[in-house]
This record gives C-alpha cells, structure tokens and sequence, in this order.
C-alpha cells in the first residue's frame, strides 16, 4: 500500500496554501550559501518524513523526489527565462564540462 491519492479537495487546498508559503518562505532564503539552504531544506524534509509512517517514508520520499524534478524546469525558466541556467549557457560553449564545484558557486 503506497502514499493516500490526493482527492479534488486535497488539490483545492494545495492550490489555495502552497503559493502564499513559497512566498514566505523564498525571502528567507534569497541569497542564502547554497550548501547552508541545502541543509536547512534537507533538516525541514527531515521532519517532514519523521511525520510519516516508517513503512510509507521511502515511497513518499520518491513521489517528493519526482515532484521536485518536474518543477525544476518551471522554476528555472521562471529565473532565468526561456534561456535556462546562465551556467548551462557558458557550460553549452565549452567543449569539456567542469565539474560542478560549490565552493565555486557565486564567485
């Protein structure tokens, strides 16, 4: 038995909640160090699975894992427009890729 189905209901309210705490929640951690906005999302997921069934925790992480993927695109092209990601444009005219390093991110 995996993760309960949504009902229109459940969509409704996430329609309705979801926007207004992205909102709240994107000031705080606007120009944040990546690695420390890593941590602070990976300790809030942290409690967020806690609440969880032990049984359920993994395929709930999975359908979050899937989520975050398919908004991925709509953000970036949200960020940075149609273009995608400045570092895919310079990485695009390179012949060899970098490694990403996040040490390196910003400067």
């Amino acid at each position: 038995m995996g993760p309960p189905r949504l009902r229109k209901e459940d969509f409704k309210e996430i329609a309705a909640e979801h926007p207004p705490l992205v909102e709240q929640i994107k000031p705080i951690l606007a120009g944040v160090n990546p690695a420390i906005q890593s941590s602070v999302l990976a300790d809030l997921l942290s409690y967020w699975l806690a609440g969880i069934r032990p049984d359920l925790r993994e395929q709930f992480f999975q359908r979050h894992i899937e989520l975050v993927r398919m908004l991925l695109p709509v953000t970036e092209r949200e960020l940075y427009g149609g273009q995608g990601h400045p570092g895919m444009r310079t990485r695009r005219r390179l012949r060899h890729a970098t490694p990403y390093d996040p040490e390196e991110e910003g400067k």
